[in-house]
């Protein structure tokens, strides 16, 4: 339990830290005029930006830490027989991290690569590890195979809004603009799912559901994400039982309005509070996500929590009548108006919300397995199953 509370504070510290250098370099340059001081802000956040450090959470569990703030974050065990990782986000993390545990842990090699989903941001990274058997869901798997951009989405807002199954520059958003080029590795000026996805190792252990992994007399329980919609659907949490901590990904910040990103990742609200509801169950003193902060048992509650109250205004205000401007406006929940980023993805949230009520269906509750067919060219949010999008 010390050491879970000292992690804590250590992570509250080194984000503290993280601003602080940003303030402190941003408050000297402002003697110096107004061009010196945005030129100190962003060397700052550049500075921010490149954070990296490894910290022991309890026993033989770790953390890495890429970059201040929402930056990401993922975890190392290591055992009597060799290394467990979750996920490797890039190449260029994996080859740093891959030196950092040579000259933490010599003689330990990396057995393990828990690939939480499918993203390019978490799931690029695992060649660097070749003698590592890279472990996801059968979800997962099939989103890799699939290269329908529609049933298999990146990470982000961006929308194949002419439905020719390829991303142009005018069609990527949040995390593909920067590194659009990259991707386009023919140079044809558009980005489809298999540039997306060249180089991310196809899983070697698959499981639908739940799983074991036993090493070296430790073991990790590894539990999909409920729903198999969208970016998130086939998301792997994985559980450390022995230490009481939870590993979570991309959806579950503690006391943060987290962006909407894409209606929740063309995830109905359902699903994830099914997902909030069956981690909740778990025997853990605290989780770390893989963005922003740690969180504990509580902040799980009322995470779930906040997403009921957003389902059931929005709801509300659907059955009224009401239009999504004027949802955006009048939705408050003002008992979570103290939450991170409230005033700034609230209204985010709320079309979210809106959009998943009114654009897609539950195919499970239709009894419907496979749409009837898949969406045409101009169809933005396609009101289909996305299951049956292979």
């Amino acid at each position: 339990m010390r050491g879970i509370v000292a992690a804590l504070r250590t992570r509250a510290w080194m984000l503290l830290l993280c601003a602080g250098l940003s303030l402190s370099a941003a408050a000297s340059a402002q003697t110096q005029g107004t061009s010196d001081s945005s030129a100190a802000r962003r060397e700052a956040a550049r500075a921010a930006a490149n954070v990296k450090f490894i910290r022991r959470v309890t026993g033989t569990l770790y953390r890495v830490q890429y970059g201040a703030g929402e930056g990401y974050q993922q975890m190392v065990y290591v055992t009597p027989a060799g290394i467990i990782l979750t996920d490797t986000n890039s190449t260029a993390d994996a080859e740093w991290l891959k030196g950092q545990l040579a000259q933490r842990f010599p003689g330990q090699p990396v057995r393990y690569i828990i690939m939480s989903h499918y993203h390019f941001d978490h799931a690029l990274g695992t060649q660097v590890f070749p003698q590592a058997k890279v472990v996801s869901s059968d979800e997962t798997v099939r989103k890799l195979r699939s290269l329908n951009l529609r049933y298999a989405p990146p990470p982000g807002n961006s929308i194949d809004i002419n439905g020719d199954n390829r991303f142009s520059r005018s069609e990527a958003r949040n995390f593909l603009v920067p590194q659009f080029d990259q991707f386009d590795t023919n140079k044809d000026g558009y980005v489809d799912a298999a540039e997306l996805n060249a180089g991310i190792h196809v899983p070697d252990v698959t499981f639908t559901g739940r799983m074991t992994l036993q090493l070296g007399g430790h073991r990790v329980e590894l539990i999909e994400r409920p729903g198999r919609s969208g970016g998130v659907g086939g998301m792997v949490d994985s559980y450390f039982p022995d230490e009481k901590v939870l590993f979570l990904n991309d959806y579950l910040p503690p006391h943060r309005v987290y962006p909407g990103w894409a209606n929740f990742d063309h995830a109905p609200l359902d699903e994830w509070i099914a997902a909030i509801d069956q981690l909740q169950s778990l025997d853990f003193l605290m989780y770390v996500s893989s963005h922003w902060d740690d969180g504990t048992k509580q902040d799980l509650v009322d995470l779930g929590s906040f997403y009921r109250a957003l389902q059931a205004a929005v709801r509300q205000g659907i059955a009224a009548g009401k239009s999504e401007q004027e949802l955006e406006r009048t939705v408050k929940l003002d008992a979570y108006a103290d939450w991170a980023d409230y005033g700034s993805n609230l209204a985010a949230n709320v079309a979210s919300a809106y959009n998943l009520e009114t654009l897609y269906r539950d195919c499970a509750s239709m009894g419907i397995a496979v749409p009837a067919s898949k969406p045409g060219p101009g169809v933005t949010h396609a009101a289909v199953c996305y299951s049956g999008l292979h």
